[in-house]
């Protein structure tokens, strides 16, 4: 298949956001190591098919056999919970744990509505029993049971759609107490844009919405928080006939104040050397990681303070499509590098990259850490 139609199938998944399935020849049930607190996540995938993979205990490879999940799917969790968000087409909610991964250690594997396109999951930390989860192809945020992935409330986001549309298409979710953040691409059912990008609170213990704030820009795709501020990368509008992103400033990071609601730009994709789509922050250094898309195929990593300023870029990253997070525990950026040539899961720590040792798994396309 040409690489820019596959690129781009798995771009349109990205941007408006699987049933398990078992191998009975891969046996890949593991024994819990006390010792162990932490453990990396990769899904991999070549837009076909799709694995669950993690780093082993040396936490220095990923594990040569893992399970079979759909090929679009994105991981999220909290603590030893892993979840597993089967998007596009197939509509699952799957539950692990996360301190012994394996077939064994599958809790439960639920339908969602359909054409739901799961794309992404936040979790209370006063309320340990429920998630939230952000339906990309349906108007209602979902309230989850955790005990049993079946919904137990939801919200109805459908007054903030295109006109021509029948969702607002929800993106990306962020909690903060008892404040739950949602960004809306807000695209017409023809997939382009005329409305920005908007971010709705909602009260989290009402489900119900106590502000909406305009982004000024298309297509918000990430987002994170450091002390009174939100940060969100609006990809923008993106060529699809393969052509370099233009460098108009209509993509870029904005920073939106709670407290005023007023909205910011922390740098444009003139800046970045790209549009942004992931977006990361370690805390530690107050600096943010993010995705500067150029072209299909081609989009590297950078990364600059949060109060602005110079922006340096990781060098050695073809496409980090493939997924970015930093590991606050152990100051490291995992890069899902899914380029053509050197495809890998790639670790930047003390200022050197290097690539984990992966035995021929397919190119990353999510990654979680989860910590407990």
């Amino acid at each position: 298949m040409n690489k820019n139609i596959i690129f781009t199938l798995g771009l349109i998944a990205l941007l408006s956001g699987c049933i398990f399935s078992s191998d009975d020849k891969k046996k890949v049930d593991n024994k819990e190591d006390p010792k162990v607190s932490q453990r990396v996540f990769v899904l991999a995938s070549d837009y076909q098919t799709g694995e669950l993979l993690w780093l082993n205990d040396n936490a220095d490879s990923l594990v040569d056999k893992g399970i079979l999940v759909h090929q679009d799917s994105k991981l999220k969790g909290r603590g030893d919970m892993l979840m597993v968000l089967e998007s596009f087409g197939k509509d699952n909610l799957l539950r692990l744990d996360a301190k012994k991964p394996g077939k064994s250690s599958i809790k439960y594997q639920v339908s969602l509505p359909e054409n739901s396109n799961p794309l992404d999951m936040v979790f209370p930390a006063n309320d340990t029993a429920h998630g939230f989860l952000a339906q990309g192809n349906l108007p209602h945020l979902l309230k989850i049971d955790l005990s049993t992935g079946k919904a137990v409330d939801s919200l109805d986001l459908s007054e903030y759609n295109d006109p021509s549309s029948e969702h607002p298409n929800m993106q990306n979710l962020l909690i903060s107490g008892d404040s739950l953040f949602i960004t809306l691409e807000r695209r017409k059912s023809d997939f382009s844009n005329e409305l920005n990008g908007l971010l709705v609170i909602v009260d989290a213990l009402k489900l119900t919405v106590l502000d909406t704030v305009n982004l000024g820009l298309f297509n918000p795709s990430s987002m994170v928080s450091f002390d009174n501020n939100i940060y969100v990368s609006c990809t923008g509008v993106l060529p699809w006939d393969g052509s370099p992103v233009p460098g108009d400033s209509t993509h870029g990071v904005v920073i939106v104040d709670r407290k005023t609601k007023e909205v910011s730009t922390l740098a444009y994709d003139k800046q970045l050397g790209g549009s942004p789509m992931h977006i990361t922050f370690d805390e530690k250094n107050a600096r943010l990681f993010i995705t500067a898309f150029n072209s299909f195929g081609n989009a590297g990593v950078v990364y600059m303070s949060i109060k602005g300023g110079k922006v340096k870029q990781i060098d050695g990253i073809e496409d980090s499509f493939g997924g970015l997070v930093f590991d606050n525990k152990n100051q490291k950026l995992y890069i899902g590098d899914c380029g053509m040539n050197n495809p890998g899961v790639k670790v930047f720590a003390n200022d050197k990259l290097t690539t984990l040792a992966s035995g021929g798994a397919m190119p990353p396309y999510s990654i979680h850490i989860a910590n407990w």
